[in-house]
């Protein structure tokens, strides 16, 4: 039984009005601890918010469950997904949000439907949080099991595209440390940013990027705003020097 395992609440629901404690509400019963793990997670946008699920995930504890909900379709025909993945158990609206996490995954169960009888605009509280529920209490629920090729996936994005950007202005990427070559730079407005460790490498009001402590490559301008410098929104791609 899961009865104990931490509830992670991943949405971009935000923190204004009562969609987060509603949340909380459908979990009064669970026996272990529900914390909020992220509400301003990248709004509309499953793609951007699945790679940072991605980066976050390797700091909980094994054996939590993720109810991950940017769900810009909601009452619509998609389906719901529950992902058993490296320990830990998703769920969420079948939308490429879990992509991230189907090709290692240990199983992968399409959700029950929802009820006619549910409102439509509101599943995180009304289906995705039930079934979190119904997961802890009984973690072989004889949901129907699928394939990776039967749930939406995401594309190759070969371009490095904005994924989060937090309240100092600071411009998250998709790009690992891996993917970015020692040396490499980004350009804005036709001037290189150089690749430094933290903020106190360069002088204050200077661009820099580095791996942030999520180990993606992050933009930043040091003791300013980049987000609103560089004029960038998530979802944008920017430009890698030649």
């Amino acid at each position: 039984m899961n009865r104990d395992a931490p509830i992670f609440l991943y949405t971009d629901y935000g923190h204004n009005g009562p969609y987060v404690g509603l949340l909380h509400a459908v979990a009064t019963e669970h026996a272990g601890p529900i914390f909020d793990l992220q509400h301003d997670a990248p709004r509309f946008k499953p793609y951007e918010a699945g790679v940072l699920l991605q980066a976050l995930v390797p700091s909980l504890p094994e054996g939590s469950i993720i109810v991950s909900v940017i769900d810009p379709t909601v009452g619509s025909k998609r389906e719901g997904v529950a992902v058993s993945c490296d320990g830990n158990f998703f769920i969420g609206p079948d939308n490429g949000l879990l992509c991230s996490f189907i090709d290692r995954a240990d199983k992968v169960y399409r959700l029950p439907p929802v009820d006619d009888d549910v409102p439509a605009s509101f599943h995180g509280r009304d289906w995705f949080m039930p079934m979190a529920m119904h997961w802890a209490k009984n973690p072989r629920p004889g949901w129907q099991r699928l394939f990776p090729a039967d749930v939406v996936r995401c594309d190759a994005v070969p371009s490095v595209r904005v994924i989060y950007i937090d309240a100092f202005g600071n411009v998250m990427t998709d790009m690992t440390t891996q993917r970015f070559k020692q040396g490499g730079q980004f350009v804005h407005n036709g001037n290189t940013i150089p690749q430094v460790r933290t903020f106190n490498d360069v002088p204050a009001g200077e661009f820099l990027s580095y791996r942030n402590s999520l180990g993606l490559i992050e933009i930043a301008i040091n003791q300013g705003n980049a987000a609103q410098t560089m004029a960038v929104s998530i979802g944008d791609v920017l430009t890698l020097a030649e």
